[in-house]
C-alpha cells in the first residue's frame, strides 16, 4: 500500500514539474501581420524547429514550423526568423535567433 501511494505521489509530481511554460510574444504571419499571443519556452533545438502558440491562457497550442510563419519573438525577449540554411549538404529552413 505505501509503495502504491508512493508511486501516484511521484507520478503527480511529475506530471506536475512538466508543465510548459508560456510567454508573452507573437508571431509574423507570412502576410506579415503581427499576432500576440502566449509562446512556449524552450531550449533552443526546440526553438529552431517549432513555435507552440497560443492566442490566450485557454486556447489551444498551434505548432508552427519555419515554413508557416516568417518568425515570432518574446516580448522583451529573443526573436527568432524564418531562413534558409546549409546543413549536413542540404537547404534546410529552420527559426535562427
Amino acid at each position: 500500500m505505501r509503495l502504491l501511494i508512493l508511486s501516484v505521489s511521484v507520478l503527480i509530481s511529475i506530471s506536475l514539474f512538466s508543465q510548459k511554460e508560456f510567454k508573452e510574444g507573437y508571431i509574423i504571419t507570412q502576410s506579415g501581420d503581427s499576432l500576440y499571443g502566449l509562446i512556449e519556452v524552450n531550449n533552443y533545438a526546440v526553438n529552431s524547429k517549432y513555435c507552440f502558440f497560443k492566442e490566450t491562457e485557454d486556447s489551444k497550442k498551434i505548432t508552427y514550423v519555419p515554413n508557416d510563419i516568417m518568425g515570432y519573438r518574446f516580448i522583451d525577449g529573443k526573436y527568432y526568423i524564418s531562413s534558409e540554411i546549409e546543413f549536413q549538404g542540404d537547404t534546410v529552413k529552420a527559426f535562427l535567433e
